[in-house]
């Protein structure tokens, strides 16, 4: 679309993906949501609101899905927060209720964001976090089955198997992974986790401080993985078991790119996004 190819400054844009749609980031600009399947793309603007955008999620209480985005507003310490309806064209600003803001963009499952932080009583000690959209409140989710051995240990969050989350570890000093998943859908009752698989030391790079994240999905005890080269930081994708690790380049040199995880549908774009051609 023309109004899209005019964006081009990756540095400040990120891809999520939320109930098989794609929402793309513009900085300052707005949000192009898209459904590749179906070949539509629609787009929200929000020039000058005051917010950056971290995360869509939707009001699981009413029958048509309500997307709402989820933005931060520039503050030192992220005391305050934004919350924009699609819809309505609406903003308002809440207080946040701790310090600590997601390094890794939040995951959006169910209508609901997720990210994973440390607990400020315990420093070793994670935990996830999420934001409900429905009744617009932030709350402590659950426990991590793990602990940091280490400063630089790497904690990744994932959807498993649509309805779950996954979470990989990779240890700084060995770079063994492990990897646990939870045993029932995600809900409101009490979370339980089961230790999937632990991988060997391999020729996958360490995981932290990638400049683009980490993005992964398990099929089969099987990890297909996406993050940039440890030496060029082009995008790469890793397909990683026990008895393998096989490294395919899919970006060229040094650059700076967007990925995540998606589940393709064939929902046609809400009408509150306004459609463009494509």
């Amino acid at each position: 679309a023309p109004l899209l190819d005019s964006f081009t400054d990756l540095t400040h844009t990120a891809i999520k993906t939320c109930d098989g749609f794609l929402f793309r980031d513009f900085w300052k600009q707005g949000v192009a949501i898209w459904n590749p399947w179906l070949r539509q793309v629609g787009w929200i603007e929000y020039v000058d609101k005051g917010f950056h955008f971290c995360g869509v999620g939707y009001d699981r209480n009413r029958p048509d899905k309500s997307y709402k985005i989820l933005g931060d507003t520039y503050q030192v310490g992220y005391k305050r927060i934004a919350v924009y309806e699609c819809a309505s064209h609406a903003v308002k600003f809440l207080d946040v209720p701790f310090k600590q803001w997601p390094n890794m963009g939040p995951l959006s499952l169910n209508g609901n964001l997720y990210w994973v932080t440390s607990n400020p009583d315990d420093t070793n000690e994670y935990l996830i976090r999420s934001f409900d959209f429905s009744n617009e409140m932030f709350r402590t989710f659950c426990l991590l089955p793990c602990r940091k051995n280490h400063s630089r240990d790497e904690l990744v969050l994932a959807v498993y198997k649509r309805d779950g989350f996954s979470l990989l570890k990779q240890c700084y000093v060995t770079g063994e992974i492990e990897v646990w998943v939870t045993k029932n859908k995600i809900s409101e009752e009490e979370v339980v986790w089961i230790h999937l698989m632990t991988l060997p030391t391999s020729n996958l790079p360490k995981l932290v401080n990638k400049l683009c994240g980490v993005s992964y999905f398990i099929f089969d005890k099987t990890i297909i993985m996406c993050c940039g080269d440890q030496e060029t930081g082009a995008a790469c994708t890793y397909i990683v078991r026990e008895d393998m690790c096989k490294k395919i380049q899919i970006g060229l040199g040094i650059d700076r790119f967007s990925h995540c995880v998606y589940l393709p549908n064939f929902i046609p774009v809400p009408s509150e996004f306004k459609p463009l051609r494509v």
